[in-house]
C-alpha cells in the first residue's frame, strides 16, 4: 500500500506541474523566481570576486610603496596647518552679546588677556590716526577744560 500511495502522490504532482506549466501566468511566476534567484547568486559572486581582486590590488600597491620608500624631495611638516584643538573660541558663544562694561570683561580670567590685547590695539590705532594729541599742561590756556574719559 505505501508503494501504491507513493505512485499516486507522484502522479498527482506530475499532473499539477503539467497543468501549471500550461498556464502562462504560473509558468511566468516559476521562471521569474528561478531567474531572480540565479541573478542574486550571480551578483553575490561578482561582489565577492571584486572584493577579492581589490584587496589583492591594494596589498600589492602597499608593498610597492613600502619598497620604494618616501618620494624624493619629501618634506616633513614642521608646523600645524589647522587650528589647535583647544582655542579660546571653543568657549565663546558667538550669539552672546558683548560684555555690558569693561569690568565684566576683565572678570573672566581666560578672556582678559585677549581683551587687553584688543584694547591696546584699538588705542594704538586711534593714536596713529591722529584722533588724540598729547598736550602738556603748560601749553593749555587757563580757560581750557580738561576732562577724563573711560571705557563705556
Amino acid at each position: 500500500m505505501p508503494e501504491e500511495r507513493s505512485k499516486q502522490i507522484m502522479s498527482a504532482t506530475i499532473d499539477v506541474w503539467r497543468d501549471s506549466l500550461q498556464n502562462p501566468f504560473a509558468l511566468a511566476c516559476v521562471l521569474s523566481s528561478q531567474i531572480n534567484a540565479a541573478d542574486a547568486r550571480r551578483k553575490e559572486q561578482e561582489q565577492t570576486a571584486a572584493a577579492t581582486l581589490s584587496a589583492a590590488i591594494e596589498r600589492k600597491a602597499l608593498e610597492e610603496a613600502r619598497a620604494r620608500g618616501p618620494p624624493a624631495g619629501h618634506f616633513k611638516q614642521v608646523m600645524e596647518t589647522c587650528e589647535p584643538l583647544d582655542t579660546i573660541f571653543d568657549e565663546i558663544d558667538l550669539l552672546e552679546d558683548d560684555p555690558p562694561h569693561r569690568g565684566v570683561a576683565m572678570r573672566n580670567a581666560r578672556f582678559r588677556p585677549y581683551w587687553i590685547q584688543a584694547e591696546e590695539k584699538e588705542w594704538q590705532g586711534l593714536w596713529e590716526k591722529g584722533v588724540f594729541k598729547k598736550w602738556s599742561r603748560k601749553d593749555l590756556l587757563s580757560n581750557d577744560r580738561v576732562f577724563t574719559s573711560r571705557y563705556v
